[in-house]
C-alpha cells in the first residue's frame, strides 16, 4: 500500500491530464447543479436597458454563453432591439443597431456566439414603408454592426411593405451561420425562410419542399428547428402545407445543407399517418440527429421522434405519462442531445382531465421515457393552466435545465426552472427582482424563454417579469453555482481577501469498507487550494479512513502542508489522539507567516493534539478556505488517479468557519451566501469524472442554518 504522502501528492480542485506527454492542469470551473433533493439555486437580475428619458417595457428572448462568465442576451427594449452583455461579472445594455432606412427599431429574437467576442443576433425591424424586414446584427472586434438580410424573390412587395422575420440562428464557427424565419409570399401565404452565411456573405433560400404529387398544391410552410453541429451539416426542420382532396395537410420536413445547397426530405411517417410537423432538432455527431414534433392520428395529435442514423431517417412514437388522456394532444417542441444515446425533449400533452401538462421525454440508451414536468408546491391544481416549458439545454449527460412558466394557486403566472441532476428532475419557482409585482393582473406575467449552460451548474436563463409600475422588464436568472469536483464535497469561502484560519466541527462517520475494495475518505478543514491564485498552496488537517482490499485502517488524524507543490504530511498516533465512530471532533488550521499550525480536539473523549509545520517554501497569499470531504487521489508518472470513495453514510458538519487577515469576525458556512468580510460561500458536490453521477452530495441547511450534511452516493470515480 502506498504511503499517504504518495497517494495525496497533489491538491486543489483540479483535473490533471497527460496530453501528448505534457502535464495539463485545468481548474474545474464554478460549475454544478444543486443537490437533487433541494433543486438548484438561481439568482435574479433585472436586465439593464440603454439610458432613456421615459419608462417603457423590455424583455429578453434568447441568450448565448460561449464560456462561463461571458454571455449575450437579446430581446426588445424601450428603444427597439436590445443587447445585454455579461463580461467581468456585470451586465451592460446596448441598443441593437439597424440598417439605414429603418423607421424604427424592431426586436431581436435569437443570438448565437460560437466564441467569446463573436456573435450573431437576428430578428426584424420596421422600414420606412411600413414593412417589416429581417435584421442580422454581428459582433466582431467589440463592435455590433447591422445588415439587412436579402429577401426572397417571391416576397410580398405590396404598398403595406414586406413581412419578414428571423426567429433562430446557429453558428458552428464565426464565419458560418444559418438563420431561419418566415415571410409572406406574393400569394399571401406564409413560407419558411433560410438565411445562410458563407464566405462573408448572407444568401437567402425560400423553404425548399419535396416534389409534390400531381393532385397537390403548395400552400406555404413554417421552419421551427435548427441545428448546426461543430461537425456535420446544418439541418432545419419544420413543416409544409399542401392542399389536396378538398383539404389542407401538414407534413414534417427536414432540410439538410450540403455543398451550399438545401435539400428537403419529408419526415418518415408513423404507420399509416403521414400528416406531421417537426419543431426541434439536435445533432450529437455526424449522421446522428434527433428531430421532434407531432403527427396526426385518428386520436388527435401524437408525439413524434425522427431519428437519423447514418443516412436514414426513421420515425418513432415515445410513450406518454400514465395520466395522459386517450386523446392526449401530445406535442414535442425542443430537443437537446449530449450523445447519440442521451437526449432530453420537452413539450406538452393533455391529461385524463383534459388539462394541459408540461412534458419531459428522456432518451437513455435506446428507450424514451416520459414524465409530467414537475410543478412547484404552489402551482394551481388543474383547469387548463399546466406548466409551459420553452427551452431545454444539457451541459453534460444527465445534467440539464429546462425553463418556462407555470400558474400558481392565485392564478398568477410565475417563472419556472426544471433541473435534472442525479437522475431526478426537480422544479423551482424562479425568484424575481425586488421590484417585481406580486400579482400578474396587469400585462405579461413572468416567464423564462431561453437558457444557456456553458458548464455544469453555470447556467443563465432569460425572460421577463412585471414590475410594480405595471411595466414588464427583462429578467436574467443565473444559477448560483454548486461547484462540481471529481474528489471534493463540502463548502468553500472565497473573495474575502487573504485567509489565515479555518475551523470545523463534525461527527466521525460510520465508514464501511466494501468487500475486496481499495477506497478512501477524508474530512478536513483547510486554507488555499480553491482558486487560480492559491491552487498550489493548501494547508489542511482532519481525519481519514482507508480501505485496502476491504481491510480497514480505522479513522486516524492527519495534517498536510502543500505550499507551491512541496508536500509534507504528519499527524498524531492513535494513542496520542484516539478516534471512534460517533466522536465529536474539532479541527483548526491557522497560518502565521510561513508556518502552519494544526489543532485537533476530540470533544467526546477529551483528547487534544497540536502541531506546527515549517513551510518548505513561502506560502503564497491564500484566497480561499474550506471544509471538505474528499476521495483522495494520487499522482504517478504524470497520471492522476482518484480512489473509490469509502461508504461513510452521512457526515454531519456542525461548524465550518473561516477568518481573513483583515476581518475580526468569522464567515460561517453555509449560514450566509456572503459574509461581512466579503466572502462568498460555495457548496461543492463530488461527481464521477464525466459529471454523470453524484458520488457525495451536500445537503443544507439544517434547522438552525449553521450546519450541513454530506451524503455518500457512489464509490466509483
Amino acid at each position: 500500500m502506498l504511503s499517504p504522502a504518495a497517494r495525496r501528492a497533489a491538491k486543489g480542485i483540479m483535473a490533471v491530464l497527460l496530453v501528448a506527454g505534457t502535464l495539463v492542469v485545468a481548474v474545474i470551473p464554478l460549475a454544478g447543479t444543486a443537490a437533487a433533493e433541494q433543486g438548484s439555486t438561481w439568482t435574479p437580475t433585472e436586465a439593464p436597458v440603454p439610458s432613456i428619458s421615459f419608462p417603457s417595457d423590455s424583455s429578453l428572448q434568447s441568450v448565448a454563453c460561449p464560456t462561463v462568465g461571458s454571455c449575450v442576451a437579446v430581446g426588445d427594449g424601450p428603444v427597439g432591439g436590445i443587447i445585454d452583455t455579461l463580461s467581468g461579472g456585470s451586465w451592460t445594455a446596448a441598443v441593437a443597431p439597424v440598417p439605414s432606412g429603418a423607421a424604427a427599431s424592431g426586436a431581436l429574437q435569437s443570438v448565437a456566439c460560437p466564441t467569446v467576442g463573436s456573435c450573431v443576433a437576428v430578428g426584424n425591424y420596421n422600414d420606412d414603408e411600413d414593412g417589416q424586414r429581417v435584421v442580422i446584427d454581428t459582433l466582431s472586434d467589440g463592435v455590433w454592426t447591422a445588415a439587412e438580410a436579402p429577401p426572397p424573390a417571391n416576397a410580398r412587395t405590396t404598398s403595406s411593405g414586406p413581412r419578414l422575420a428571423l426567429s433562430s440562428v446557429a453558428c458552428p464557427t464565426p464565419n458560418a451561420c444559418v438563420a431561419i424565419g418566415s415571410y409572406y409570399d406574393t400569394n399571401g401565404d406564409s413560407e419558411g425562410l433560410i438565411e445562410t452565411l458563407s464566405g462573408g456573405t448572407w444568401s437567402v433560400t425560400p423553404e425548399p419542399v419535396p416534389k409534390l404529387k400531381a393532385n397537390q398544391s403548395y400552400e406555404g410552410g413554417y421552419l421551427d428547428g435548427l441545428a448546426c453541429p461543430a461537425a456535420g451539416p446544418c439541418m432545419v426542420v419544420g413543416r409544409y402545407i399542401v392542399a389536396h382532396g378538398g383539404g389542407s395537410y401538414s407534413y414534417g420536413v427536414i432540410e439538410t445543407l450540403a455543398d451550399g445547397t438545401w435539400t428537403p426530405k419529408t419526415a418518415a411517417p408513423v404507420g399509416k399517418y403521414p400528416a406531421s410537423g417537426l419543431n426541434g432538432i439536435a445533432c450529437s455527431a455526424v449522421g446522428t440527429c434527433v428531430a421532434v414534433g407531432f403527427y396526426a392520428s385518428t386520436s388527435g395529435l401524437e408525439l413524434l421522434v425522427e431519428n437519423l442514423s447514418g443516412k436514414n431517417w426513421s420515425a418513432a412514437q415515445p410513450s406518454l405519462p400514465k395520466n395522459a388522456s386517450t386523446r392526449p394532444e401530445g406535442v414535442l417542441d425542443q430537443v437537446t442531445c449530449t450523445t447519440a444515446k442521451s437526449c432530453v425533449a420537452i413539450g406538452y400533452y393533455t391529461d385524463s382531465s383534459s388539462d394541459p401538462e408540461g412534458l419531459i421525454e428522456s432518451l437513455n440508451g435506446k428507450r424514451w421515457t416520459s414524465i409530467e414536468a414537475p410543478k412547484p408546491g404552489n402551482a394551481i391544481a388543474s383547469t387548463q393552466v399546466g406548466p409551459s416549458l420553452f427551452s431545454v439545454v444539457c451541459a453534460a449527460e444527465g445534467m440539464c435545465v429546462s425553463v418556462g412558466s407555470y400558474t400558481d394557486s392565485g392564478g398568477n403566472r410565475q417563472a419556472l426552472t426544471e433541473n435534472l441532476s442525479d437522475g431526478n428532475w426537480t422544479d423551482n419557482e424562479a425568484t424575481l427582482p425586488a421590484n417585481a409585482a406580486t400579482t400578474s393582473t396587469t400585462g405579461p406575467a413572468p416567464y423564462l424563454s431561453s437558457a444557456a449552460c456553458p458548464a455544469v451548474g453555470a447556467c443563465v436563463a432569460v425572460g421577463q417579469y412585471d414590475d410594480t409600475s405595471g411595466a414588464y422588464q427583462g429578467l436574467i436568472e443565473a444559477q448560483a453555482g454548486v461547484q462540481l469536483s471529481p474528489n471534493y464535497s463540502g463548502f468553500a469561502a472565497t473573495g474575502g481577501g487573504t485567509y489565515n484560519r479555518a475551523e470545523g466541527e463534525f461527527i466521525v462517520p460510520d465508514a464501511v469498507c466494501g468487500s475486496g475494495i481499495t477506497s478512501e475518505v477524508s474530512i478536513w478543514v483547510g486554507i488555499g487550494g480553491q482558486t487560480s491564485q492559491d491552487a498550489t498552496a493548501l494547508v489542511q488537517n482532519g481525519i481519514e479512513y482507508d480501505c485496502a482490499k476491504g481491510k480497514s485502517s480505522g479513522w486516524y488524524a492527519f495534517w498536510e502542508n502543500n505550499p507551491t507543490n512541496e508536500n509534507s504530511r504528519g499527524g498524531p498516533t492513535s494513542s496520542e489522539f484516539p478516534l471512534a465512530t460517533g466522536d465529536a471532533i474539532e479541527v483548526v488550521t491557522t497560518i502565521q507567516g510561513s508556518n502552519a499550525f494544526y489543532s485537533f480536539v476530540n470533544l467526546t473523549q477529551g483528547a487534544d493534539f497540536s502541531s506546527t509545520a515549517q513551510a518548505i517554501q513561502t506560502i503564497v497569499p491564500t484566497s480561499s478556505a474550506e471544509c471538505i470531504l474528499e476521495a483522495p487521489s494520487r499522482s504517478s508518472k504524470g497520471k492522476r488517479t482518484t480512489y473509490p470513495l469509502t461508504d461513510f453514510g452521512t457526515a454531519e458538519i456542525s461548524t465550518c468557519q473561516s477568518w481573513t487577515t483583515t476581518s475580526s469576525t468569522s464567515c460561517s458556512m453555509p449560514s450566509a451566501p456572503s459574509c461581512e468580510d466579503g466572502s462568498t460561500t460555495t457548496p461543492i458536490d463530488m461527481t464521477t469524472l464525466n459529471y454523470g453521477d453524484l458520488r457525495a452530495q451536500v445537503i443544507w441547511p439544517t434547522t438552525d442554518g449553521s450546519a450541513f450534511d454530506i451524503v455518500w452516493k457512489e464509490a466509483n470515480p
